[in-house]
């Protein structure tokens, strides 16, 4: 039988690159699915169950930086090219987990200007939110095979 294994949440397990660009999160950072990966219905009748996957594996990335500091500048900057995608690549070492996928900038956290730092949590959409090293390599290869495809047209 395998023994529950317990992770505590240390800023350096977390691996972050956004459009080439090493960030490092202030906080704890939160991937979530737009979607339920499945649906289920039971019949009137029969009350037999059906069971439907969804093809939709969009959903968020939320990292928390610091408010003012060169990542959420980088991230100001970013939020002016909300319809430009770029490439992700997030890793948890300890837990060995990771997602590659395109991005795009969701949404800009309101701006306290305050005298007390703060976090500021930066929201970006995923193309593809499976934390999985099967689906990060799967999508490496539809990268390349994009970027192939650019060079040569």
């Amino acid at each position: 039988m395998k023994s529950l294994e317990l992770f505590s949440y240390d800023p350096e397990d977390i691996e972050l690159t956004i459009g080439g660009v090493d960030i490092y999160a202030s906080g704890a950072v939160v991937v979530s699915s737009n979607q339920d990966r499945t649906s289920e219905q039971v019949g009137l009748a029969s009350k037999q169950i059906c069971i439907s996957s969804t093809t939709d594996k969009t959903g968020t990335l939320t990292i928390p930086v610091m408010a003012n500091d060169i990542y959420d500048v980088a991230f100001r900057e970013w939020s002016r090219y909300a319809k430009s995608a770029f490439p992700i690549i997030l890793k948890h070492k300890s837990l060995n987990i990771m997602m590659v996928t395109l991005a795009w900038y969701k949404t800009q956290p309101d701006l306290n200007l305050d005298a007390q730092p703060e976090l500021r949590a930066h929201t970006l959409t995923v193309a593809d939110s499976t934390m999985s090293v099967i689906s990060a390599v799967e999508n490496i290869y539809d990268l390349f095979k994009i970027g192939k495809d650019i060079v040569s047209s």
